[in-house]
């Protein structure tokens, strides 16, 4: 073991610590063993001070061979550490031999005792932390002597030198003491430099130092340029696997790359090209790694390898200048190159640089990219593919290529969909309290009627409510109509350095602090719109990240006029604006785009062929929240109804001029009938001015045109199908959503503001039943059921007075009469109802107001009630259901059970005024797409029905239709 020991120390190899440890407590006579061998060594060190004092040089080396021997374990050196004297002394010794180095005659003597000196001193310190901490008040000085050994050159030799490096080395082993040799900055670079030393044991111990430093004081060991010289050293050793310094440098770079991977990649690459002459250049092998097929898997060791070079060539532009141009050639070169996920990572990174983004495009890389990002379901993958695409962002030839020649937005598109399927969100409606009700119906009632008093043209300017209502924040004066037509497609310089440095320029939030009204030079903006609706502290999600990093692509492009004949299509205008709507947070960046579309002067007869106005209202004005009566207000839903109403103000703002008129009467012209009917839509939509209206409502007459296509495909079923099969959402469907605006634009012209002051005598309840409670002096009818079961006895003078039917029944010379019929049978059948809805309707007509007598708490039920009422003549009944304040009809009518109530309103003519009102309305303003097309599905072909509808539909939209053209 001793000799093991010496040799280690002589090659200046670092000594490995045994395992056996010093017991806490000892016998007397191992006590008595250790002092006596801690005062042998002690006489050892004596012995050596004198004769270095008195130069017997020789002897000198032998003592100190001799002690060498006897501290080569952890004991000794513990024992030795016993006297207070003995590691001073030979610390002495140290500076004493270190001083007369440049002796002439003795210099080499001094220099061997200077080196077993120093290795004695190694040993102690790598043996025991105490001797590191002893010398820590010399280390001063030390590591002064040791800089000038580093800094000697060949006046010393580099056995000395690597015996300091690794005496510097084990004073690195702890925390305590590293700090001395961090706080000498000189001598830190020095070590660095050691590292591509000639002499592989200088290189080993230096590397070791770097390694060692790298975990806890990494910043002053990038600081020292280590990396530079760890290429050179790098350059040497790639190709030999049984080096152990390979496995440290490559440990040593992961760590540092942690925290410094630009610098690091930076020294890198300077040291890796310092040398051009040398046929050595492990970056043809690195290339080489990453070029492999991968099918054949890599090593462990391989692929830690790969991923150091992919984080260095991300961060360091220096690094991927010396792969060059070679290297994507070289890429570009191998079959089915798409199929290397590192390969096309690499490729990525030099999206970076301009050089690096030019040879992409040139070279076909950035094709292989993109078919890498379509085929790649990895979202870590998709991220860095799609971070490194954004800075195509300042390459105005890139992104043509991205929009016009390649397959990127079909890809984008794609996991956009595939995004939204599964992260879809749908707001669920919350209906408000019945106390709620009376006062926001008063509220807005009375709103309405000061707002007509005072300005009695704005309603026929805006679209009301759920459409293009003003922006409700009073400070904000702004409008659309302060934009000129031409397009300033460059973001404001706020929102620029937001969307290009700021750490959320993927996601697009905005904080609630920055709200504030636009000026007139920050037009592409919704700063003055509070759309935060989760804090942006809150990190997204890998996959998050991707989609909204394409957004943000798609988005920059629309910054270029010259694009959006490109980005304006079916396909991309639709999945941009799902995504606003359907995506769980707003997106902005994508939002603006969108503003940006509506706002191409040059592109206005794209955006009306793909009828852009149709998908935004379909899809961002119409939310759930909206489409539910007496719903709660929803901060969600009404984020995306102003950003849509922002939208279509801004596309009107073309429409609804000189300009956009002529395209929209050449459209209204056409002999297309799909094209006229949805220009006649895009009129009813878009125009505002009034002039615009009465040319539009006096030259085409649009509604005559429309009634008749609604009757026609309503009639036939053939034809119903296949205007529901020809576009997403039908044509049917949109007419009748922009008939809608009609109603939306003037509330004040609502029946629902006809509301009655006083409740009238029959809606006060009495708390007696009449059915239950009989007089047997007082007449009754029984009614009973088909098997000749009693449902109901009910009084005869109560049932004749509600009723005209049965009062007429019993007052004139009737069949029951004449016979003073008591009992009738209930019929299921020809009543058009069952056993339950008949005995409440009963209780109704007997007088019964109590909950548990007469209640209506389902769609169905009121359709049957409707129906009794209007059979039995009881008008009070109807009045009741219809009750435009408090009726059953109001309160269950929706989009869901309107095709219930529809044929009632059909069918019935004493209530088709009041009840035909109300189908209207919920079908106009509180009926999604999908229940509209199940609500028509109930008059495909019943021609007769559907004439009733359209003649309800015309009579309804008929104040509407004069106010709006007016």
């Amino acid at each position: 073991m001793e000799a093991k020991r010496r040799r280690l120390s002589k090659s200046a190899d670092p000594v490995t610590p045994p395992r056996t440890s010093v017991p806490d407590g000892g016998s007397p006579k191992t006590t008595a063993r250790s002092t006596r061998s801690a005062t042998s060594m002690a006489k050892i060190v004596e012995a050596l001070r004198e004769e270095l004092s008195s130069c017997e040089l020789e002897k000198a080396q032998k003592s100190l061979g001799y002690l060498k021997k006897k501290l080569s374990s952890k004991i000794s050196v513990s024992d030795f550490m016993r006297s207070e004297k003995s590691f001073p002394t030979l610390i002495t010794v140290f500076h004493e031999s270190f001083s007369k180095l440049n002796d002439t005659k003795a210099g080499d003597s001094y220099a061997a005792i200077l080196r077993e000196t120093i290795s004695v001193i190694a040993n102690c310190c790598h043996l025991s932390l105490e001797s590191c901490l002893r010398l820590k008040p010399a280390n001063a000085k030390v590591i002064n002597s040791a800089l000038r050994i580093l800094e000697s050159g060949t006046r010393t030799s580099w056995t000395l030198k690597a015996c300091v490096l690794r005496l510097i080395a084990n004073l690195c082993e702890h925390k305590e003491t590293a700090m001395c040799v961090v706080e000498a900055p000189q001598l830190v670079d020095r070590i660095a430099m050691m590292v591509s030393a000639e002499d592989e044991n200088t290189s080993k111990n230096a590397l070791r130092i770097v390694r060692l430093l790298s975990s806890s004081f990494s910043r002053y060991v990038v600081l020292s340029n280590a990396c530079h010289y760890i290429g050179q050293l790098l350059n040497k050793v790639y190709y030999e696997d049984s080096d152990p310094r390979k496995a440290a440098i490559l440990a040593v770079l992961q760590t540092l790359s942690r925290n410094y991977a630009r610098d690091v990649g930076r020294q890198l690459a300077a040291g890796l090209s310092a040398d051009d002459a040398s046929p050595r250049n492990c970056t043809k092998d690195f290339l080489a790694l990453l070029l492999r097929d991968p099918t054949n898997s890599l090593s462990e060791t391989e692929e830690r390898w790969v991923a150091l070079i992919l984080s260095m060539t991300l961060c360091s532009f220096e690094l991927r200048e010396i792969f060059g141009e070679d290297a994507i050639r070289e890429a570009v070169s191998i079959e089915d190159a798409f199929k290397n996920a590192n390969l096309c990572k690499f490729l990525s990174f030099f999206s970076y640089d301009a050089w690096g983004r030019a040879k992409l495009r040139e070279s076909g890389a950035l094709t292989i990219i993109l078919q890498r990002l379509d085929e790649t379901r990895e979202l870590d993958e998709r991220d860095v593919i799609v971070s490194s695409l954004r800075h195509f962002i300042h390459d105005t030839i890139g992104m043509g290529f991205l929009l016009k020649h390649s397959i990127f937005p079909t890809i984008a598109l794609k996991h956009l969909r595939e995004y939204l399927k599964n992260r879809s969100y749908t707001c669920t409606p919350e209906l408000k309290a019945e106390d709620d009700l009376s006062d926001a119906l008063a509220c807005v009632t009375s709103a309405v009627t000061v707002s007509l008093e005072e300005n009695p043209s704005s309603s026929s300017e805006r679209l009301r409510k759920e459409y293009t209502t003003e922006p409700r924040s009073p400070s904000c004066n702004w409008s659309p109509s302060m934009s000129s037509y031409s397009n300033s497609l460059s973001p404001s310089p706020s929102s620029t350095s937001d969307d290009l440095y700021s750490l959320n320029w993927a996601g697009g939030f905005d904080n609630d602090d920055a709200s504030s009204r636009p000026s007139v030079g920050d037009r592409f903006t919704l700063s003055h719109l509070s759309f935060n609706e989760e804090p942006t502290s809150k990190k997204l999600n890998k996959e998050e990240q991707a989609i909204a990093g394409e957004m943000f692509i798609l988005s920059w492009l629309s910054h270029e006029e010259v694009n959006h004949k490109y980005l304006i299509n079916q396909e991309i205008v639709s999945a941009l604006v799902g995504y606003i709507s359907r995506a769980p947070t707003l997106d902005l960046k994508a939002a603006r785009s969108l503003k940006r579309l509506a706002r191409s002067r040059a592109c206005i007869h794209q955006l009306l062929e793909i009828r852009f106005q149709t998908i935004v209202v379909h899809y961002l004005l119409r939310q759930p929240c909206t489409l539910v009566r007496n719903a709660k207000t929803c901060d969600r839903c009404d984020k995306r109804m102003e950003y849509g109403r922002e939208v279509l103000r801004e596309f009107s703002t073309h429409i609804d001029s000189e300009f956009g008129w002529s395209y929209l009467s050449q459209s209204l012209k056409s002999s297309n009938k799909q094209k006229r009917l949805s220009s006649y839509l895009a009129g009813l939509i878009l125009l505002r001015s009034g002039h615009h209206r009465k040319r539009f409502m006096q030259f085409f007459h649009p509604l005559d045109e429309l009634w008749e296509y609604l009757s026609a495909v309503l009639k036939d079923k053939n034809a119903f199908e296949e205007d529901r099969l020809a576009m997403e959402p039908p044509l049917s469907c949109q007419l009748l959503v922009a008939l809608s605006i009609l109603v939306t634009s003037f509330p004040s012209l609502s029946e629902e503001n006809d509301i009655l002051e006083v409740l009238p005598k029959f809606l006060v309840s009495e708390d007696k039943c009449f059915v239950e409670s009989q007089d047997d002096s007082v007449p009754t009818l029984k009614f009973r059921s088909k098997q000749g079961a009693l449902l109901a006895t009910v009084p005869k003078d109560r049932v004749c007075s509600a009723s005209e039917y049965f009062r007429g029944m019993f007052g004139s010379e009737f069949l029951e009469s004449i016979e003073n019929r008591q009992e009738f049978v209930f019929d299921p059948t020809s009543e058009g109802c069952d056993e339950s809805d008949f005995t409440n309707f009963l209780h109704f007509l007997s007088g019964c107001r109590q909950k548990r007598c007469f209640s209506v708490t389902s769609a169905k039920r009121c359709v049957s009630l409707l129906y009794l009422a209007d059979r039995y003549l009881c008008s009070e009944l109807s009045k009741f259901l219809l009750h435009p304040k408090i009726g059953s009809v109001k309160t269950l009518l929706n989009g869901d059970n309107l095709q219930e109530f529809l044929p009632v309103c059909l069918s019935i003519s004493r209530i088709d005024q009041q009840l035909g009102k109300m189908c209207m309305r919920t079908m106009l303003q509180f009926s999604s797409d999908a229940q509209l097309t199940k609500t028509l599905e109930t008059l495909v072909g019943d021609s007769r029905g559907t004439e009733l509808f359209v003649r309800f539909l015309k009579d309804f939209l008929n104040r509407y239709e004069r106010a709006w053209s007016s």
